[in-house]
């Protein structure tokens, strides 16, 4: 193993014996910046609950933020942060909805280049096959078109072929 590989496995150690760090318990506007580490999932007493612990860049300590509030729960759903991502999170207090509930607001922003060779990128959907019996599918098609130039190349030798005699 190298001095790299040794560290990374001490730290992994020390993180399983460790207590979750202290959670996040922001004011409104209040933001956090950091670096997703890890996720860990915790028991609450309605039952089971993720947790992201993010390298908190203010003060180079691990915060838990708790993905109780369905806000909160669903901009990590959308957003997906993965460990060694950079985060903002900014809490804006209590909101009224359009339902007239009120809720806790928050704001995820990911520092990821969506342009990166990383990101998953959507697979095209892949041509259908052309029905050679379909004439005006098949000479759209790169074979029809081939087939269609060969043709050409053939009609035109013939053509001029019997020109030259």
């Amino acid at each position: 193993m190298n001095e790299t590989e040794v560290r990374e496995r001490d730290e992994f150690r020390e993180e399983m014996d460790a207590e979750l760090p202290e959670a996040w318990m922001p004011q409104p506007g209040e933001v956090l910046v950091g670096t997703v580490k890890r996720y860990e999932q915790s028991e609450t007493t309605y039952g089971p609950c993720y947790v992201c612990i993010v390298a908190n860049e203010e003060t180079g300590e691990l915060t838990s933020v708790w993905l109780l509030q369905t806000a909160l729960k669903s901009q990590f759903e959308k957003k997906q942060p993965e460990p060694g991502e950079r985060i903002g999170l900014k809490y804006a207090g209590e909101t009224q909805g359009k339902s007239g509930r009120a809720y806790h607001d928050y704001t995820l922003r990911v520092d990821r280049n969506p342009f990166s060779p990383w990101t998953k990128k959507p697979t095209p959907p892949p041509e259908p096959e052309v029905n050679p019996f379909d004439e005006a599918a098949y000479y759209q098609s790169e074979e029809g078109q081939a087939q269609l130039r060969r043709e050409q190349e053939e009609a035109a030798e013939v053509l001029y072929g019997r020109q030259q005699r």
